[in-house]
């Protein structure tokens, strides 16, 4: 045998390997991710409350949420909620990335760890901790807003105010994650830039505009389509700050389907609202990329 023939010999025997190693993930994988998501879509197709027999009801479920007005009211809800908390959590991100990142700033290192403390943090400590804060008889804010002379609020308690009250926490659990993002996207931009603007006679403003807001367009994507994505899952916040009460006013997509699979036990249904919400996800994240890619096109 030819050291040629040898070594081609050799390199199938490595290649087969390599496709043996990578077998094993990819069958978990599928078995995990994608086998889950096919049994509850067959699982959406019928009335089943796991204690009895499932019936087959075809795509009535799908049918039904169209008018359903809690479905509509989650739906909106959390539409406002992804409206409200992506674009001020990436402001709030970006204003504390470029802060934090001036040369005049010291202790960086203390500054990144307390801003990024509530990104690592429980979600569900989290909002224990600011339903005390919110607490309308001896939380901390009406004790502020009564020194200031504005009264008291009821905070969560009030369906006015319950939904925002609670995009505020979610704000400010976010902010943290994306002034890292953007601060290694503002990092990874070239000085000579900036040192070419500033010889054309650029103010800070134009830098910013022309220079360090295109180069962060790929950060931004990345933060937006994140953003989103968990702005439609939002469930553990409003389900602890609203004690699992299932009002109008906070009732998210997420929070009603929990509530259709375990307080009501009708699988189909909350299958069918699982399945509606991976397609708003799904299509919302291609919009984003197709606009995206025209963008840089």
């Amino acid at each position: 045998m030819t050291p040629a023939t040898t070594s081609r010999y050799s390199f199938q025997y490595r290649a087969r390997s390599a496709y043996l190693f990578l077998l094993v993930p990819l069958v978990l994988f599928t078995l995990f991710r994608n086998l889950p998501l096919l049994v509850a879509f067959i699982i959406s197709l019928m009335d089943w409350d796991i204690v009895g027999s499932a019936k087959w009801v075809g795509f009535k479920h799908y049918l039904d949420l169209l008018k359903d007005h809690n479905f509509r009211t989650a739906f909106w809800n959390t539409i406002f909620f992804t409206v409200g908390t992506v674009p001020a959590a990436l402001a709030g991100g970006l204003f504390f990335a470029m802060v934090i990142e001036a040369r005049f700033i010291k202790f960086r290192a203390g500054f990144r760890t307390l801003f990024f403390l509530p990104v690592v943090s429980s979600m569900v400590a989290i909002a224990t901790v600011w339903n005390w804060i919110y607490n309308p008889l001896f939380g901390i804010l009406n004790q502020l807003t009564q020194q200031m002379g504005l009264g008291r609020f009821g905070w969560i308690a009030d369906d006015r105010m319950a939904l925002v009250s609670i995009m505020i926490v979610a704000i400010w659990k976010t902010i943290g994650y994306n002034m890292i993002i953007y601060m290694a996207g503002l990092n990874g931009i070239p000085q000579v830039y900036y040192e070419a603007a500033a010889i054309d006679g650029a103010t800070r403003w134009q830098s910013f505009r022309h220079v360090t807001w295109p180069m962060l367009r790929p950060v931004t994507f990345f933060l937006v389509v994140m953003g989103i994505i968990n702005s439609f899952q939002v469930f553990d916040l409003v389900y602890v700050l609203t004690s699992g009460a299932m009002k109008d006013s906070t009732n998210v997509l997420v929070f009603y389907l929990y509530h259709k699979a375990f307080a009501e036990m009708n699988l189909g249904y909350a299958s069918a609202i699982g399945y509606y919400i991976f397609i708003l996800i799904l299509g919302v994240t291609l919009v984003q990329f197709w606009s995206n890619r025209r963008k840089e096109g």
